[in-house]
């Protein structure tokens, strides 16, 4: 999963991935908080800084969103607990 989200990074900037201070930033954060998290926040981010990210990283957001989609239970595992909590429950007492 990480390799998958570094490739990503890479395959986009190339050799500009170590000189660029924004993408430096870039590195420190997912060292920090994890690819997954990272990747979240440039998708789904509302606060501020999550929207600065996803402005910093516009050229690579194609490429993390297909990353994302190939590990849907990575991603989209908190969403999925919540969807779950809507769904209807079987009836007290039924087994299936």
């Amino acid at each position: 999963m990480e390799l998958a989200i570094l490739t990503a990074l890479a395959d986009t900037y190339g050799a500009e991935m170590l000189t660029n201070s924004s993408l430096g930033y870039v590195l420190r954060l997912f060292a920090s908080v994890g690819g997954v998290v990272l990747v979240q926040r440039l998708l789904f981010g509302e606060s501020a800084s999550d929207q600065q990210l996803s402005m910093m990283l516009t050229a690579a957001r194609i490429a993390l969103t297909q990353v994302s989609t190939i590990f849907p239970d990575m991603f989209f595992a908190d969403a999925n607990a919540v969807i779950a909590g809507f769904r209807p429950r079987p009836p007290a007492g039924f087994s299936a």
